[in-house]
């Protein structure tokens, strides 16, 4: 039975209207991708960002700044392009703001859309005459890959300024990739030179930019070259990838962090599970064995694509395949690659969310690879089987799509929290004892606080992280009294503790309630809650306020119980002050960076064993 699939889209409405329905449908991806970045960005440096560039700023605004800090390795990668865009970015508001870089990460995936959008045009036959099913599948397409593009299961790159450079990469290859298919259609080598130009930059925004070169390839099969421009571009493109690898490795050394090559060969279990769990991962669903499924599902369906391809005699369908052939070819390098140097890692480290940003160009090319077959009437579109099998597929992601944007949302929360928590901390540390300081900024921002500190104080001498010029002077401490009366510690009222006490594990809980909108909540985090003791200075522990309030206990009614949130901080015994004192909880406001004394507090008697 044989089904014409080309009459299943057909629409009664002009182009014209279907052309801005669709429109505006891709771009709703954009917008909600937009507005998450505005509620869960927060603007402190993390990680990487300590060690890859905070020196390097202070080098740039002390003159001490020399073209080989540009190429300097960072792990694996030569990182020359980002470290130009925060140069860049910083130079024109005299000031390293991190938000402003995921603003940069959102541009560059949107530039991507427009790029794949135009590489999903371009492969059509007629593209300025549309069919009325070519547009619906078009549209349907371009939608289903901004989906992906924009998705927030990639919440770690989304979040995370230094990222930026993922980003960008996928940027360069789709250029580089768009720009030869007009190279072979039109012959001007103008159009190969922005594709050689777009794989020279990425080779030196990562390590896998130098795979653009290899993932490129594929478009020289075209049957649109003659020979001698065939033999010239491809030339030239091999002297490109081994100069820039030759570059590349100049002064490598390995990562002493990083595991053995040889552990895939000889684990080769071990290499293949975490091989599909990196292909199948970009849903961000992490149970069972559902990355991995997926992973071999994606992998079987690009063979058929890559066997339909061979065994094509349609040459129209053959170089519509081939962009996204190339797309998906970067991402087998890739996952092939990232197999061999980080298997041994397990296959959880596979389904790290940065990753997303790079596995999600395999569902997107086979959408593509799907769309083409059907749009132009290939043998496949006759087979109702396919129809099926694709049917099901489709539902199948989308589900998965679902979930892993749910569990985007939960993971990107309890990432701005905790890098809000580290910022507080960042601004206040001063204000710390040493043990609570160096166990928030390490479970925060960096793990080596002294290092931290000493970075974000050459920050502060070139004129960044402005907010901590008061905050870091250790006796200037903004505290207004509760005049609005913004909560109470409430429990417990005495503390008894025995020194020496073998139960060296024993902890002590001080819960009270604040004014619920310095709560955690979907939108924002407005303010953290410290302890002190009367005996010190300084704060020995920190805790989130909660948006559910306490169920009892609370003295006061002079606010509705609906505009109190909950808080609870567990104090490790050896962390309370040495003698007898008042333990008293302050609200610090993240906005004005200002403390809060609340009321009540607890008494502390320490008593000798």
């Amino acid at each position: 039975m044989t089904i014409d699939f080309q009459n299943i889209f057909q629409s009664p409405v002009s182009d014209k209207y279907s052309k801005l329905f669709y429109f505006f449908l891709a771009c709703i991806p954009a917008l909600m991708l937009l507005n998450f970045i505005f509620t869960y960005g927060v603007d402190v440096p993390y990680w990487d960002q300590w060690t890859a560039l905070a020196d390097l700023l202070h080098r740039k605004y002390t003159s001490q700044i020399f073209l080989r800090d540009l190429f300097t390795q960072h792990n694996e990668h030569r990182i020359f392009s980002l470290r130009i865009i925060v140069l860049l970015t910083t130079h024109l508001i005299n000031d390293w703001n991190i938000k402003l870089e995921l603003f940069i990460s959102f541009t560059i995936v949107t530039f991507t859309a427009f790029t794949l959008g135009s590489l999903a045009t371009k492969d059509l036959e007629n593209p300025t005459r549309f069919s009325n099913s070519s547009i619906h599948f078009l549209g349907i397409s371009i939608f289903i890959s901004n989906l992906l593009l924009f998705s927030i299961s990639q919440y770690e790159n989304w979040l995370w300024g230094f990222q930026i450079a993922w980003f960008l990469v996928v940027l360069l290859l789709c250029i580089s990739i768009r720009s030869l298919l007009i190279f072979n259609s039109t012959g001007r080598f103008i159009h190969f030179t922005v594709a050689f130009l777009s794989c020279w930059i990425a080779s030196f925004t990562l390590a896998q930019g130098l795979f653009c070169w290899l993932a490129s390839s594929p478009m020289f099969l075209t049957a649109k070259l003659s020979g001698r421009k065939r033999y010239i571009a491809t030339t030239l493109w091999g002297i490109g990838f081994i100069t820039s690898t030759i570059l590349y490795l100049a002064g490598y050394n390995k990562p002493d962090s990083h595991p053995s090559l040889g552990y895939s060969f000889s684990h080769p279990l071990n290499a293949l599970n975490y091989y599909f769990n990196l292909i199948g991962g970009s849903f961000g669903k992490v149970t069972g064995y559902y990355p991995l499924g997926l992973g071999i599902i994606f992998t079987l369906a690009l063979l058929f694509f890559l066997i339909t391809f061979f065994y094509q005699s349609n040459s129209n369908i053959k170089e519509g395949y081939l962009p996204w052939i190339s797309i998906s070819f970067y991402v087998v390098i890739f996952s092939i690659l990232t197999t061999l140097g980080r298997a041994e890692f397990g296959s959880l480290q596979a389904l790290a969310s940065r990753y997303s940003t790079i596995s999600f160009l395999i569902p997107i090319a086979l959408i593509n690879l799907w769309r083409i077959s059907f749009a132009r009437g290939s043998f496949l579109s006759r087979k109702k089987s396919y129809l099926l099998v694709s049917v099901f597929l489709i539902g199948f992601l989308f589900s998965s799509y679902i979930s892993g944007y749910s569990d985007g949302f939960l993971k990107a929360h309890q990432h701005r929290n905790r890098l809000s928590r580290g910022k507080a901390c960042l601004e206040v540390y001063k204000h710390m004892e040493e043990p609570a300081a160096k166990k928030c900024l390490e479970t925060t921002l960096f793990p080596d606080s002294a290092f931290l500190i000493k970075e974000a104080e050459k920050l502060q001498e070139i004129g960044f992280l402005n907010n901590l010029d008061e905050l870091l002077e250790p006796n200037v401490l903004s505290v207004t009294s509760n005049t609005d009366y913004l909560g109470e510690i409430v429990s417990p009222k005495t503390v008894s503790i025995i020194t020496n006490d073998s139960e060296s594990s024993r902890v002590i809980e001080f819960s009270g309630w604040a004014d619920r909108f310095f709560a955690v909540s979907d939108q924002s985090i407005q303010g953290l809650v410290f302890l002190k003791s009367s005996i010190s200075n300084q704060f020995f522990a920190i805790g989130d306020i909660q948006r559910q309030s306490l169920s009892s206990g609370s003295s006061s009614e002079s606010q509705s119980y609906s505009e109190k949130g909950s808080w609870y901080i567990t104090v490790p015994i050896e962390a309370l002050p040495v003698e007898d004192s008042i333990i008293s909880a302050y609200l610090y406001d993240l906005n004005s960076h200002i403390f809060h004394s609340l009321n009540g507090q607890a008494e502390l008697y320490v008593l000798n064993n």
